[in-house]
């Protein structure tokens, strides 16, 4: 029993860090230029993304989050470290103050919190680096949600504050309002005969399937249309379909559902696009050839492929 205790307490430190402030910001990372940051502050934790969705609280009973405002654009995530000598609560206040300056309105406030649920812990611990929060408590844990315009930005902030490990934590989130605006580009049949003959493989991104499923989805059609012409202009080609999942869940079911979405893929070339099905072989290997780390959203996206391999 006490080797356990002492394992879980030597975890918890790894993971949730010490009192120790770092001397100087994480490298690559900078202030949002509406917020500014705390005196004394470090910044230890940095993303930005040009498009993605933070779930904020808007009302919260019994420790328990009852309501969610969702909001979408470019998002800031920005964790600062600061002395334990200022309090939480003093920090929320100055940056409501500050804010309130510039236009924008409070739209909902707690201080203290109480205990925030799994929802809220997720949002502020997954992101910019952070780890997940398992088990251990802030104390003073404030938040605010700010709304407005300023400039020709529409923007939500939400700031959580607290103290941990002797220091005082805020965790700012800027969400900068616009439509997502990324475009998906077909790979072309030309394209696709090019990667082939360089290196005997091509990752194709253009195929959907609904989450945990081997259905595909409509929006797929225009990557099969030119997979299908490119085996009709190269009649003695003949390819492994292979699935690729991230590593999210148990090895068993990724390993099945990529060899079903696999197969999927060979069920519709033949069935809708007439390619005979001795041309095709479909394969899945789960999780095992990854081309990007799983730590990140992004890499997981990139794992999640179909893969046309020559035989």
């Amino acid at each position: 029993m006490k080797s356990l205790i002492l394992s879980v307490l030597i975890f918890g430190a790894l993971v949730f860090g010490t009192s120790k402030l770092p001397s100087e910001d994480l490298p690559g990372s900078s202030d949002h230029p509406l917020l500014g940051r705390p005196e004394g502050a470090v910044i230890v934790g940095y993303d930005v993304k040009r498009f993605d969705v933070v779930k904020f609280p808007l009302s919260i009973k019994n420790s328990k989050v009852k309501a969610v405002k969702e909001a979408e654009g470019k998002v800031y995530r920005i964790y600062y470290k600061m002395p334990g000598d200022t309090s939480p609560v003093a920090i929320l206040r100055t940056y409501e103050k500050h804010l309130q300056e510039k236009g924008l309105r409070t739209v909902f406030k707690c201080s203290p919190c109480g205990r925030f649920d799994a929802i809220l812990f997720s949002e502020i611990m997954d992101k910019a680096g952070e780890t997940k929060w398992h088990s251990l408590s802030p104390k003073e844990l404030s938040f605010i949600l700010m709304e407005g315009n300023y400039g020709d930005k529409n923007l939500t902030v939400g700031i959580y504050t607290y103290s941990l490990y002797s220091l005082t934590h805020a965790r700012v989130r800027v969400v900068e309002k616009q439509p997502l605006s990324l475009k998906l580009e077909v790979l072309k049949a030309e394209d696709i005969k090019a990667k082939i003959a360089e290196k005997g493989s091509v990752s194709i991104y253009g195929i959907y399937f609904d989450h945990d499923s081997y259905t595909i989805k409509p929006e797929s059609e225009e990557t099969f249309k030119e997979i299908a012409r490119f085996l009709k202009e190269n009649p003695d080609v003949k390819l492994y379909v292979v699935g690729h999942t991230d590593n999210t869940g148990s090895y068993d079911y990724n390993l099945e559902l990529s060899k079903k979405r696999a197969e999927a893929v060979v069920e519709k070339l033949v069935r809708e696009y007439g390619i005979s099905a001795n041309r095709l072989r479909a394969v899945g290997v789960g999780p095992v050839s990854p081309v990007a780390p799983n730590a990140t959203e992004e890499g997981r996206a990139k794992n999640r492929r179909v893969e046309l391999v020559l035989q």
